[in-house]
């Protein structure tokens, strides 16, 4: 009975492994696996029914990452306990009746991560950047992590090089309900960043940390394995999406209150208008897309115009905030424009920007004053004036990150935006996979990699060197930036420990896709997942050893910065801060530096003071 069994699964295998597209899922009646939820080793998959069960025959076969399955029966009772072994493996038990005739047969991919199985509707593919699918998604858990999602999703493709050229796509998720996956928050919108790129899977994570250690945005990510219509894709960074959300980029949002407004606006004009129930989502687009409404008040659908004050509604906003941006190489946006310096934006959010002119002059008359403001030639009477427009904060602390990591693509996804003090703020960091040199054989480290290129965009140039800034650099880097780079390198840090948990599935990446992306590189040297983690490894040792030296007080920072940037630097304003420059006495160790609005305290025994010594109230 067992042989038959067998020969059956086998004969229908052969198209199974042929096709590579499709797992066993037999449902039969009645029959569900236990277990599968959350995999881990020393854990039992185990089949259940209805009925009884001892009239049947299981079977349990391990596959590869692209479905071969080996001919060995792993276990023929209607469990089986996982062991390592298993990870990033296939697992499919298989059901026959005393027929020899499947009844129920699944798969399972075991993993130290969690898996994200992702079945669009009828198996449709996804071609598209902008036309969301319809599918179902069921995140499993791992040993970290239960179950996080099990429900609708839409899903479509996302990114600009990695989705064109890289075999591993990038995912845009967007479920049918807001859910906190991770812990990271609740949202509906999720992104899936392909490691294609970064072998050693880690820069996106290391530069978004760091983010956030230096007081500047990064958004919270994990490592996942993917199996997107029954194939294994390997492993992915599932991020929180960079958006105007309480958990993502908490700022006024301009789209959310288009559709509250139209929420509370719809049934007080529902009846007298005689609008259908379906009409309210068009209500919520019009709004979205054409925003005069926030500054004049006035709403036009379906040929009629309705004020919102007439209905008690908010009709005066405060346009100085809500504004997230993208520094782009890209001209395609909805809402974009260039500055007099040749930095070009999109506008992430309100997309449709452009349709209220008040608000669209505000923002470009914003940039191009804090772009003046930083380009021009400071003296020692005049200073730039950074904090005005800024939070300096977030300024030195997404340079360090881009620096600290060689940022090698100063010209797409480079995020800043607008929050409710009215100031600039820069971030979230994104898109590092292609940094600390990872498309270079011999890593260039011997350089302030964000201040080389000649790249416009690139307004680090202008910004230093200013004194401030060098200053708030300096203790960045020493206090913050520098020892956790050491954390991440050092035996057993940070690197050695999320290597542990995705090693498996780095392992996999490579057999699925190959060693480092020589088709799109070929003078690049093929790298693994665990070669690239030590390279990784050996670029911020040898990076780190250059940066100490010209970090070596901020004199000789603003020195370097002398040499690299458009506007150097006035002695007579390197004497001024040098002379003002705080020389910290041997205390209890409760004495240290901070710079606010750019000026210069001492906090001593939690108490303030100016460099006069005067108490801050």
């Amino acid at each position: 009975m067992v042989r038959n069994c067998v020969l059956l699964i086998m004969a229908v295998l052969v198209p199974v492994l042929q096709s590579e597209t499709c797992r066993a899922q037999t449902s039969g009646e009645g029959f569900a696996l236990t277990g599968d939820k959350r995999p881990i080793i020393g854990d039992s998959l185990c089949v259940s029914s209805s009925g009884e069960l001892s009239q049947y025959t299981f079977q349990w076969t391990r596959g590869d990452e692209l479905g071969v399955f080996d001919d060995s029966v792993l276990s023929a009772t209607k469990d089986y306990v996982i062991t390592e072994s298993d990870y990033e493996h296939w697992l499919r038990v298989t059901v026959c009746d005393m027929a020899g005739d499947t009844v129920f047969a699944k798969d399972t991919w075991i993993s130290k991560l969690p898996v994200l199985y992702i079945d669009t509707d009828d198996g449709k593919p996804i071609t598209s950047k902008k036309d969301y699918v319809s599918a179902k998604l069921r995140i499993q858990g791992s040993k970290e992590y239960e179950q996080q999602y099990d429900g609708k999703t839409e899903i479509r493709g996302r990114g600009t090089t990695s989705w064109a050229q890289y075999p591993q796509k990038p995912y845009k998720l967007k479920l049918d309900k807001k859910t906190s996956l991770f812990g990271f928050g609740k949202s509906k919108h999720w992104v899936l960043v392909s490691n294609f790129n970064d072998k050693s899977c880690l820069r996106n994570y290391i530069a978004s940390e760091l983010a956030k250690q230096l007081g500047a945005m990064g958004m919270s990510m994990t490592w996942v394995d993917v199996v997107l219509n029954g194939e294994a894709k390997g492993c992915y960074m599932l991020s929180q999406h960079i958006r105007a959300e309480k958990n993502s980029v908490d700022i006024f949002d301009w789209e959310g209150e288009a559709e509250d407004v139209a929420d509370a606006l719809f049934p007080a004009i529902k009846e007298a208008e005689a609008l259908e129930d379906s009409d309210i989502k068009l209500l919520e687009k019009t709004m979205e897309s054409n925003l005069a409404w926030v500054t004049d008040g006035m709403v036009s659908f379906k040929g009629k115009t309705y004020n919102l004050a007439d209905y008690g509604l908010n009709n005066k906003y405060d346009i100085t905030q809500g504004y997230l941006f993208e520094a782009t190489g890209n001209k395609d946006g909805i809402t974009q424009f260039t500055t007099p310096g040749n930095v070009h934006f999109e506008v992430s959010t309100p997309e449709y920007l452009s349709t209220n002119s008040e608000m669209f002059s505000y923002v470009t008359k914003f940039w191009n004053d804090f772009e003046a403001e930083y380009s021009r030639v400071p003296t020692a009477d005049s200073p730039k004036n950074f904090s005005q427009y800024a939070d300096m904060t977030s300024m030195i602390g997404v340079w360090l990150v881009n620096e600290l990591l060689g940022q090698g693509d100063p010209t797409n996804s480079r995020y800043s935006y607008i929050a409710s003090d009215g100031k600039l703020h820069f971030g979230p960091v994104w898109d590092f996979d292609c940094a600390a040199s990872c498309w270079i054989v011999d890593p260039s480290v011997n350089y302030f990699l964000t201040l080389i290129y000649g790249h416009a965009y690139m307004y680090y140039k202008k910004w230093f060197p200013d004194p401030v800034l060098c200053q708030m650099a300096y203790d960045a880097y020493w206090d913050v930036a520098r020892p956790f780079i050491m954390d991440c390198i050092s035996e057993g840090g940070q690197m050695d420990a999320k290597y542990e948990l995705f090693a498996e599935a780095g392992r996999v990446n490579d057999r699925l896709w190959g060693s480092y992306p020589s088709q799109l590189r070929p003078s690049a040297k093929p790298r693994t997942t665990e070669e690239d983690i030590e390279y990784l490894r050996s670029f911020f040792s040898k990076h780190i050893k250059f940066l100490d030296k010209h970090f070596a007080s901020v004199q000789t920072l603003i020195e370097m910065m002398n040499t690299m940037c458009p506007y150097p630097c006035d002695p007579d304003i390197i004497d001024n801060i040098q002379d003002n420059k705080i020389m910290q006495k041997e205390t209890d160790g409760e004495t240290r530096k901070v710079i606010l609005d750019g000026h210069l305290y001492i906090i001593k025994d939690n108490e303030t003071y100016s460099i006069e010594g005067k108490r801050i109230k």
